[in-house]
């Protein structure tokens, strides 16, 4: 063979061989730990549902550059697996993001696995810690941070409740006791005056004893920080104890447990949720519909109501696939260059918000984002907040207690005909004749509970 065709066989080799390193190489790994087990299970399940809905999605697509998108769940139910976990996810695993755990510590400071990954990191439930860089460059959280609900709280209760004598209870925990850390000091700032502060037990069925010597203070307000479950045992006791109070709450509190577990003795609790009327857009209605179609209309466990349980631990998670997805799109699987990516974008269109991150900033809502809400007859309404618009709020309400936000192609699909079954017929198609629809009722004027 002469040297012109061994050179041109050599250049196609070597093109072969570079186009072979070029190729995509097994799928994309995205870790999701949380627990599937205990008080907590409803994070990992939520988290796991949304992870997967999104990987569908994409996969149906083609993937990410050719590549597919795989979802490695870990149960993470007992806390002291979770470090060993986040290391299987990063070194055999190769995991090109994590969503989770349910708490951030691990995920949180330089020594951790992730962290000496550099992969980015998801949080779509805990609220409490610093997540914006320098502290945790590559944390980004999906749900508001505990500093800016507890400010919400506070400002909500001094402000415009008009109420100056707050009391907190607190889980017997780190994280809650640091939330009621931060509601404390918010609570001063905004000049009223924390009169009691009790940690209670978590998992004990009867909070009477700890609500009794709360009540003792006269506060005006009652602060309840800690799992949906045990909230909604604090509401029954300040119901039992016939104790009129306003009480108010974190996020969290929106978790079906608390409405579920605590029926009327959750009626009129204020809590902090961000407010997006594109909520309400053809885009998210049609996400909400694939879920439902997929996992079934949940309305609340236990109560007879129509209201359904909007999973937004499962739409944060679905929002953190999609952004990890995008950040392989826009930079590889460089951690570095997706950690960039991320913080670069500007009003990214997910189902729970509009995503604009920036290299000081990681949090996925700010405090202008976070309204005042109520639940009235279990349903969400946003009408103690100033900014309301009430005749919008009327709206939303009616929606709610009715079976309107179910469209009619649902009932055609197997879990629609299950929805069907359990609820009586004339609520579907006349809800104002039947008990589960209950008027309107505007929230009191201040001062004291709405």
């Amino acid at each position: 063979m002469s040297r012109a065709p061994r050179a041109i066989a050599l250049f196609l080799a070597l093109a072969a061989a570079l186009s072979g390193c070029s190729a995509p190489k097994g799928d994309l790994v995205i870790g999701v730990v949380g627990p599937l087990s205990g008080p907590l299970a409803f994070v990992g399940e939520a988290q796991r549902r949304g992870a997967e809905i999104a990987a569908a999605e994409i996969n149906d697509r083609g993937g990410v550059g050719g590549r597919l998108l795989r979802i490695e769940v870990r149960d993470d139910s007992r806390p002291e697996r979770t470090v060993g976990i986040l290391r299987d996810l990063t070194t055999r695993e190769r995991a090109v993001a994590v969503l989770g755990p349910e708490t951030a510590t691990p995920v949180l400071g330089s020594s951790g696995p992730v962290a000496r990954a550099g992969i980015p990191v998801f949080l779509a439930y805990p609220s409490i810690g610093e997540v914006n860089p320098p502290a945790a460059p590559n944390v980004f959280r999906m749900l508001p941070a505990d500093s800016d609900q507890a400010g919400v709280l506070a400002d909500w209760i001094v402000r415009v409740r008009r109420i100056r004598t707050v009391a907190i209870a607190s889980a017997a925990e780190t994280a809650a006791r640091a939330a009621a850390d931060l509601v404390a000091r918010a609570v001063a700032a905004a000049g009223g005056r924390v009169v009691a502060r009790r940690d209670f037990s978590p998992g004990d069925v009867d909070q009477t004893s700890v609500v009794r010597r709360l009540k003792a203070s006269g506060a005006g307000a009652l602060v309840v920080w800690g799992t949906p479950s045990d909230a909604a045992r604090i509401a029954t006791a300040v119901r039992v104890l016939r104790w009129r109070t306003q009480i108010a709450g974190p996020l969290a509190l929106f978790v079906a447990d608390y409405r579920s577990l605590g029926g009327a003795a959750t009626e009129d609790t204020m809590i902090v949720l961000p407010f997006r009327r594109d909520w309400f857009s053809a885009r998210t209605a049609a996400w909400l519909l694939g879920y439902h179609t997929r996992f079934g209309i949940v309305t609340l466990p236990r109560q007879r109501t129509l209201i359904p349980d909007l999973p937004v631990i499962a739409m944060a998670a679905y929002d953190a696939v999609v952004l990890a997805a995008e950040a392989v799109r826009r930079a590889g699987t460089d951690p570095r260059g997706m950690i960039r990516a991320l913080e670069g974008l500007r009003g990214f269109h997910g189902v729970a918000t509009r995503y604009t991150f920036g290299p000081r900033d990681h949090e996925a809502f700010d405090r202008t984002d976070l309204w005042a809400a109520r639940f009235l007859n279990f349903a969400v309404l946003y009408d103690v907040d100033p900014r309301a618009d009430l005749e919008e709020q009327i709206a939303f309400y009616k929606i709610q207690v009715s079976a309107y936000y179910v469209p009619d192609s649902f009932f055609s699909t197997d879990k629609g005909a299950a929805l069907r079954e359990r609820i009586l017929e004339d609520v579907l198609t006349n809800p104002e004749s039947v008990e589960f629809f209950r008027a309107y009722r505007p929230p009191r004027p201040p001062p004291g509970p709405v």
